[in-house]
């Protein structure tokens, strides 16, 4: 019997002295969900410059998917955020797992970017018409969730392949709040885990659809 297709969903181990990724979070609770006649696959990356790319040859190899949709967390953010671009750099602004932190080019000879190919406004128009509030971004950091992106994108083939920022939950926020009660406003904002999960399967929907057809 022929296997089901794929789509693979990733996310991050949590980093950055956060109690919680929500992203690892909604890749581990997906994982094994069906959207139509495709499997979800749900994997975890390290927050690891030097453990990413063979994590992202096994896995895809592994995988073989039809899609892949990246997750990572963005601890500013207030919406969900659908990256159009990964770019061929690096430049930490705090150290990953490992307590390394890099700066220039992520392949010696790739592009200096490389566009997203999620159908990003099919999904963006069917967020917002669920009510869940998202939005479309071309800067997607250049810590891990950007190598990941540039990475990805150079592997996926004809895979429908791109990256959404994730905001922290309230729960964060407040554990955050409760530290410093100065926190930045920009590190206020929230999205509970529950219209994130929810955000994710109209997400793997859409590009189900994308890759399916």
């Amino acid at each position: 019997m022929a296997r089901a297709p794929r789509i693979l969903l990733t996310g991050f181990e949590v980093f950055g002295g956060h109690k919680a990724n929500p992203s690892e979070k909604l890749a581990l609770r997906l994982d094994g969900e069906w959207v139509g006649p495709a499997r979800v696959v749900g994997r975890v990356f390290p927050v690891s410059i030097a453990k990413l790319d063979a994590a992202l040859e096994t896995l895809l190899a592994e995988t073989k998917p039809v899609a892949i949709v990246a997750l990572g967390l963005a601890d500013d953010e207030a919406t969900i955020r659908l990256e159009t671009t990964g770019y061929n750099e690096l430049k930490f602004r705090i150290p990953d797992n490992d307590g390394r932190k890099r700066s220039g080019r992520i392949e010696k000879d790739g592009p200096a970017r490389r566009a997203a190919t999620l159908p990003l406004q099919a999904i963006r128009k069917a967020l917002l018409g669920a009510g869940i509030p998202a939005r479309l971004s071309d800067d997607p950091g250049r810590f891990l969730c950007n190598a990941a992106l540039y990475g990805l994108l150079g592997r996926a083939g004809r895979a429908p392949c791109g990256f959404v920022h994730l905001p922290p939950t309230p729960e964060m926020v407040a554990a955050a709040l409760k530290k410093d009660p100065d926190t930045d406003a920009r590190a206020r904002a929230s999205m509970g885990l529950r219209l994130q999960l929810a955000a994710i399967r109209l997400v793997l929907a859409e590009t189900a659809r994308k890759a399916l057809k």
